[in-house]
């Protein structure tokens, strides 16, 4: 994994929880739904729904709807719950049938009454939209935001600049997604927004086909595929235990400039090793002649003491060579504001589009 994150030419980053810290919430919410008396029951009926799963944006959305309507009821029993893998979950409460997920899903599956312009506006506006529908009509929409890692622009700046091509894969929808990228510094076309889970690993190898040895950085479970498919996967010690078990390397201290210094590490050890091939291939070169006695007429026979020395300093120059890569420093990471970010280099190519 070492050596083979020397080669890498193109860091494909998950969004959300990776380039973002995952501490979603919720912005903006509106009732779509066709009786005020419903207003805070459905929003209850969300509550019992979202609490079935453990993704940063349905707890979000659940802690949005109980701090507004208060604890959920005992007598709301959620049964059938299942997830729709990049969508999102729906489930049975008493008699009701509840669905909670992406506007793309949610809209295509429930009827709907001036939804849509609230939906084009959070998107405008760079959030992550949810809607949730009650029996197959849209009751519900909200609007989140996640809060952008301090060191991203930076980080995405510095590998930029090393001539490494930094793409965006998520999930979310393009809106939001370009609303991270132009913070960051990712071209549009760089950004492959709206992609289902399954379909992660397929943009890493598209962007494989395009001759880059890449290397996929996520945190959760829909990053699992991308991150075995990736050249190098790299997952943060604050995911998942199945992203970390699918990545060839764990940052454990989360934190995204250990990225650039991981590809600086690889880089510097794998020299390390050539170097020390040429100091060994040198040294037996000139040591080799004398040892077939090209020096006999004026020296004489050598001592086999000078002999034995002679071997140890081919391998104590090897090891000399290697300890020195203990005083390796990581390469400095100059801080770049956010909002002054500009993408450094833009790479053609198609993008992607799926739901989440």
């Amino acid at each position: 994994s070492l050596e083979g994150a020397a080669m890498v030419r193109a860091v494909l980053f998950d969004k959300t929880g990776t380039l973002t810290t995952g501490d979603i919430t919720v912005q903006g919410a509106e009732f779509f739904g066709k009786k005020a008396k419903d207003k805070l029951n459905h929003l209850l009926m969300v509550a019992a729904a979202e609490d079935g799963t453990r993704h940063p944006i349905a707890t979000a959305v659940a802690n949005y709807c109980r701090t507004e309507a208060g604890r959920v009821p005992q007598d709301f029993v959620v049964a059938n719950h299942a997830t729709a893998p990049g969508h999102g979950i729906h489930c049975t409460i008493g008699d009701r049938k509840v669905v909670v997920g992406n506007s793309k899903w949610v809209l295509s599956t429930s009827t709907h009454v001036n939804v849509t312009s609230a939906v084009r506006r959070w998107e405008a506006d760079g959030m992550t939209v949810v809607l949730a529908a009650v029996d197959g009509e849209v009751v519900w929409g909200f609007g989140l935001r996640d809060t952008l890692k301090p060191e991203a622009p930076a980080v995405v700046h510095h590998l930029q600049k090393g001539g490494v091509k930094v793409c965006i894969v998520t999930g979310d929808n393009r809106s939001a997604a370009l609303a991270v990228a132009k913070r960051v510094g990712v071209a549009p076309e760089n950004v492959f927004a709206e992609v289902l889970p399954g379909d992660k690993a397929a943009t890493v190898q598209e962007v494989q086909a395009q001759g880059h040895k890449t290397a996929f950085v996520g945190d959760g479970i829909n990053d699992a595929p991308a991150l075995a498919a990736a050249d190098i996967g790299v997952a943060l010690g604050s995911g998942t235990k199945v992203a970390i078990e699918s990545a060839d390397v764990v940052l454990t201290k989360s934190n995204l400039e250990d990225v650039p210094c991981l590809l600086a590490l690889s880089r510097t050890t794998l020299n390390r090793i050539r170097l020390n091939f040429c100091w060994a291939f040198g040294y037996n070169t000139l040591a080799l002649p004398v040892a077939c006695g090209l020096t006999f007429p004026v020296t004489g026979q050598l001592p086999p003491v000078l002999g034995g020395m002679a071997m140890v300093m081919s391998s104590l120059l090897v090891l000399a060579s290697s300890l020195l890569l203990r005083t390796f420093h990581p390469p400095p990471i100059k801080p770049v504001p956010a909002d002054a970010a500009a993408p450094l280099m833009r790479h053609a190519g198609p993008a992607s589009y799926g739901a989440c």
